[in-house]
């Protein structure tokens, strides 16, 4: 019985100690821990939730088998440029952070189909969410949105069956409220048409810009002839006389 009460002591002296270095360790470091053993084991999976994490260590980038990465409930204020390495992931999960902004590498995340960004601080969404063409859930809501990028109208996956895109509780005013208040269909398709408009608007101008200049030379040339043959003539009546 003796012998059974100092290895019940001993147990819970070696789970103390390792409790006690546990806490000692941040969240930074914690995600460090993580990140490499599932480097190292090749891991499809991580959660790096409830850390407190300011910021993510750029060596998620080593992580190029990940499909599914959970980062919700900590401090994000930005993501790391290295977040585009992560060529295979399909689910990014970020809700309850401090994001401001998502970088533009996003765009490298060509098989993401899983962008979820509730309950952040979101002004503006980069235009190369865009090239994110099988992206099929978008979460956007409980943002500071004013306004959703023109290039968001190439997600079209967000209209089928069982697809998603919420931007509850922002204050967007582009598109119109009353078209949001339609849906995702009417939302993409008055940013289509507004990109169409853009790109006629655009050419317009190129082409009469174009046909501009091309006056402008003609006229400067024309004038440059007249004047050498007002000069030669000039010369001419001098000679006779």
């Amino acid at each position: 019985m003796q012998k059974l009460s100092i290895l019940l002591l001993l147990l819970l002296l070696t789970c103390g100690v390792t409790l006690a270095q546990d806490e000692e360790k941040s969240g930074f470091d914690i995600a460090l821990e993580r990140i490499e053993e599932a480097r190292q084991s090749g891991k499809s999976s991580l959660t790096l939730t409830w850390l407190d994490l300011t910021q993510l260590p750029p060596e998620i980038g080593q992580l190029t088998e990940l499909e599914h990465l959970n980062l919700s409930s900590n401090d994000l204020i930005e993501l790391p440029s290295e977040i585009g390495q992560l060529k295979k992931l399909k689910y990014l999960e970020l809700p309850f952070n401090n994001l401001k902004e998502l970088p533009p590498e996003i765009a490298q995340l060509n098989d993401l189909r899983y962008l979820s960004v509730e309950w952040n601080e979101l002004t503006e969404l980069p235009s190369e969410i865009g090239q994110l063409e099988k992206l099929c859930y978008l979460d956007l809501s409980v943002n500071q949105l004013t306004s959703l990028p023109i290039e968001l109208e190439r997600l079209t996956q967000l209209t089928k069956d069982a697809c998603n895109l919420d931007l509850a509780y922002n204050s967007i005013s582009f598109p119109p409220p009353e078209i949001i208040k339609q849906g995702t269909p009417a939302i993409l398709d008055y940013l289509r048409n507004k990109a169409q408009r853009e790109d006629y608007q655009r050419r317009m101008t190129l082409a009469t810009g174009g046909v501009g200049f091309g006056l402008l030379i003609a006229m400067v040339l024309g004038l440059r002839w007249r004047g050498r043959r007002m000069g030669r003539k000039s010369k001419r009546k001098n000679d006779e006389i």
